[in-house]
């Protein structure tokens, strides 16, 4: 592999830049409705809780299982079962990755 141009480097580190930023965005919200959905239990989750904790997902976002399940306040391996037996899209068919335009649309349903 040969240098890499100056403005090649400016390019990659403004990409990394902005990916950085935006996924500690991601983890401040992630964070707080993680919180928000502790407090509630799943059997007792209004519609209000439910509509703001759609409006707040990310449609162009990939959540991992774990978010997921935090998300929604049940355990990882539901969010697995649910992705396995065709209920949830998942991009990926090892580690799952479910979109959030999707986890949106089957949170609708």
């Amino acid at each position: 592999m040969g240098k890499r141009k100056p403005k090649e480097i400016d390019v990659l580190k403004n990409y990394f830049t902005q990916n950085e930023k935006r996924m500690r965005e991601m983890e401040v919200i992630i964070e707080g409705l993680s919180e928000r959905v502790e407090q509630m239990e799943v059997t007792g989750m209004n519609r209000v809780g439910a509509t703001d904790l759609i409006e707040l997902l990310d449609e162009l976002k990939t959540y991992s299982v774990r978010e997921v399940s935090n998300l929604l306040g049940v355990q990882v391996e539901t969010v697995r079962r649910w992705v396995r037996n065709g209920q949830l899209p998942s991009l990926t068919k090892n580690h799952y990755q479910i979109l959030g335009s999707d986890l949106k649309r089957w949170l609708v349903k």
